[in-house]
């Protein structure tokens, strides 16, 4: 069974038409002046609506730093840098980072370009959108646990993942030279991978996976947004990375043992705060046998 070389793909598409692959209008393929105002005034509209929507959810949020994977040539990318001051693209193709390189010069802004997740440095922001898509989730899982680990203690996460299909789109999964295996519940391609771009595949996540992905802290609030990214639906999730909280330890309780009281405190103010807990304890005791006396003279009443 062949495995696409999605990256493969991904370069070869960005070497020809680098904005038609980030947004699929024809103007796109050969754009004016005026189309390239327009492409980048969408990803500052995006970035702004993205705050703007964590902010209702999570209140206040002033990035120093951002993570921008599949940073394309930097639609996303420099509006992050304009708000955190500086940021990070990723991306695989070449050809696309040159351009974003280009792009922030002229924006005016400071980035840094890579074709990897950097392992030795966090992000007040971490974003990807309409990117993960296009990633079989045999990687793409890997992916988004290596974006968590990116992700600062009360930073956000902003991640957009397609999970799936209308019907129309079911014939994209497979191309009209594939072989298909079908067990009444999976097809499987078993066709030999050659060497013919095949475009941009559209893949779906199962959000179960994703989670387990994210190890999020017990308790951490997260927030989907619906997405229908032309037939391909999904969600935009949201989610601030809680900071790391000393946890009390258990201990049994033992009204008469004061437990791990500290070496300085003097045996009689031990005995005054076992006494004090001990009364509190009478209390519940005297209360629990109030409420059963209540109990049975009712059961006698009706009876």
């Amino acid at each position: 069974m062949g495995v696409i070389d999605t990256d493969r793909d991904w370069c070869a598409i960005a070497d020809a038409f680098p904005y038609f692959g980030v947004i699929t209008e024809e103007r796109y393929k050969n754009p004016s002046a005026e189309d390239l105002k327009e492409f980048f005034a969408t990803g500052q509209n995006e970035i702004a609506a993205f705050l703007a929507r964590s902010e209702r959810i999570f209140g206040p949020f002033e990035p120093k730093s951002a993570l921008d994977f599949g940073c394309g040539v930097g639609r996303l990318l420099i509006p992050l840098a304009k708000l955190a001051g500086n940021a990070t693209g990723v991306d695989v193709s070449d050809k696309m980072l040159s351009l974003a390189r280009k792009h922030a010069k002229d924006a005016g802004v400071s980035v840094t370009l890579t074709k990897s997740i950097p392992a030795d440095q966090t992000f007040d922001w971490v974003n990807s959108h309409v990117v993960l898509q296009h990633i079989s989730p045999r990687r793409g899982y890997s992916i988004i646990h290596d974006l968590w680990d990116a992700l600062a203690p009360g930073g956000l996460l902003v991640l957009h993942i397609t999970t799936f299909r209308d019907k129309a789109h079911l014939g994209d999964l497979l191309g009209n030279d594939s072989i298909v295996g079908y067990d009444g519940e999976r097809a499987i391609n078993y066709s030999k991978v050659d060497d013919q771009i095949r475009g941009i595949l559209m893949y779906d996540y199962d959000l179960s996976h994703v989670f387990a992905n994210m190890p999020m802290a017990n308790g951490c609030p997260l927030y989907l947004e619906k997405v229908d990214h032309a037939g391909h639906h999904g969600f935009r999730i949201y989610v601030r990375k809680r900071p790391p909280v000393a946890q009390n330890r258990a201990v049994a309780f033992d009204p008469t043992v004061i437990e791990d009281a500290p070496k300085n405190t003097s045996d009689s103010a031990i005995r005054t705060i076992a006494a004090k807990v001990g009364t509190r304890v009478g209390l519940l005791r005297r209360g629990a046998d109030l409420i059963r006396q209540a109990l049975s003279l009712s059961f006698l009443f009706r009876k």
